[in-house]
């Protein structure tokens, strides 16, 4: 099974979950997801976001806790 790697998020997903998008730097590999994700209200994004900024400093807590 072949893996691209999307640049907006910045994680490998298989190559049937991917949509090439033309930017100023080129053709680039973006996820469905994360287009998908685009389209929702700003509202909606910035839960997601807030959201998503909580999970990741629990999950840096945790290391960080780990590695001492």
């Amino acid at each position: 099974m072949a893996t691209r790697f999307c640049y907006y998020c910045g994680a490998n997903h298989p190559e049937e979950d991917m949509r090439k998008i033309i930017t100023k730097q080129g053709t680039r590999w973006r996820c469905i997801k994360s287009l998908e994700g685009a389209k929702k209200t700003i509202a909606e994004r910035d839960k997601q976001g807030k959201a998503s900024t909580e999970k990741n400093s629990r999950i840096s807590a945790l290391h960080a806790k780990g590695a001492k």
